[in-house]
């Protein structure tokens, strides 16, 4: 490139520049002044109101309309006949609820290791201040008015709530109940030496203990469960088979440690509540015949007269209300082997009223929120149907609403 084509090319693009600059400030100078354009001011909404919604084409508005998720709350529907939503009443698990005095109930918490009553009007009270840590199993007397407390350790306590005292029993005993006055415990105590283990019967206190049978190598088909009228103490699934279908004899062994009635059950694992006047019991069983799902048994002490029920469940899902009634909850499905395995069962429960009388049952409740309950106790005037979930939270059912 020569130096004359470079000049030129110097000169061109200075005068473009100059060009561009010069419009600039004409432009800015001498055009016209902007005009605002207006824009529509959105209503405010008021807080907490749903604005209304479209009801007709286009932009026209109504403002309302009664169209479900339209932009307007609808109201609350009553609940359909013979459901209900329980109460919770306690946030975290809870241990051995006990009806006591009416319509409270007592429980331990092993959360802070206290134990609590819940009274009438529903508060919360502290049963003693003093704090029991880490308890590994809790028995109640019918009145609550005493607790045995066994610890991880072996270490095992009763503890008095009306004089906030405690006194420790022998840490080879295990599996405690009271009699109805609260004033004896039967229990079973273990030897170090094989089948020597001893079926006992003591004071509250520990003091007075009296080997009443020697359990020999049948500690495992023990069961210390004290009857209302006290005629029995524990029961004994040692009886022989009876047949290919599972049946078996259970003994009922009373305070002398002889067992003077059998109970003839049609399955295993067997499991067995009183009623309140102690002269019949609901136990369920496990049969082959019905692929080991569970059934539910009413039969009189005596075992002379039986009856299955209708209901696929378990008597740890059941309670006397008196010696007429009973309420059981009872899943909504039950799987093959669950007689024998519980947490086989993930269905739901419904509660169901059973006349012990004719031995007719019926559904009471379909809880709208999905529950499955253990536990279950009614309280003394029948209004209250409380319970324990899957989470082991304590729960009410108010009956008379149904």
């Amino acid at each position: 490139m020569t130096e004359r084509t470079r000049f030129y090319i110097r000169i061109t693009g200075f005068l473009g520049v100059t060009a561009v600059i010069a419009f600039g400030l004409w432009f800015l100078m001498f055009r016209g002044a902007p005009s605002l354009i207006e824009t529509p001011v959105e209503t405010p909404v008021e807080t907490g109101v749903l604005p209304g919604s479209d009801t007709t084409t286009g932009h026209e508005t109504t403002g309302t309309t009664t169209e479900p998720g339209a932009g307007v709350l609808t109201p609350a529907e009553e609940l359909p006949e013979g459901q209900v939503i329980p109460a919770q009443l306690t946030s975290s698990a809870i241990v051995s609820p006990t009806i006591t005095g009416g319509n409270k109930v007592a429980f331990y918490n092993p959360t802070d290791g206290l134990f609590y009553t819940i009274d009438k009007a529903g508060n919360i009270v502290k049963l003693s201040s003093d704090v029991f840590p880490k308890a590994s199993s809790v028995t109640f007397s019918d009145d609550a008015a005493r607790a045995v407390i066994e610890f991880p350790d072996g270490t095992n306590i009763v503890y008095n709530f009306a004089s906030q005292t405690q006194t420790t029993l022998p840490s080879h005993w295990t599996e405690f109940e009271f009699s109805t006055d609260g004033e004896t415990i039967v229990t079973k105590s273990m030897s170090s030496t094989p089948g020597n283990d001893q079926l006992v019967l003591a004071s509250a206190d520990g003091s007075q203990a009296e080997s009443i049978a020697n359990l020999g190598d049948n500690e495992a088909y023990i069961t210390p469960t004290w009857s209302p009228n006290n005629n029995v103490v524990a029961f004994s699934a040692t009886g022989g088979v009876q047949s290919a279908f599972g049946r078996q004899e259970i003994y009922l062994i009373d305070s002398n440690g002889n067992a003077p009635v059998g109970l003839i059950v049609d399955g295993g694992h067997f499991e067995a509540i009183w009623s309140p006047n102690g002269t019949h019991l609901f136990y369920s069983v496990a049969n082959p015949s019905n692929d080991y799902k569970p059934v539910l048994w009413y039969s009189s002490a005596d075992g002379k007269t039986r009856k299955a029920t209708n209901l696929p469940t378990w008597v740890e899902k059941c309670t006397f209300k008196d010696d007429a009634l009973a309420y059981c909850a009872v899943p909504r499905s039950v799987p093959t082997q669950s007689g024998y395995d519980h947490r086989l069962v993930t269905a739901f429960d419904d509660v169901y009223i059973l006349n012990l009388s004719t031995g007719s049952s019926r559904l009471l409740t379909s809880p709208v929120t999905n529950v499955q309950m253990t536990n279950l106790s009614v309280s003394d005037d029948g209004n209250i149907l409380y319970f324990t979930d899957q989470y082991g939270r304590l729960n009410s059912i108010v009956l008379s609403n149904l």
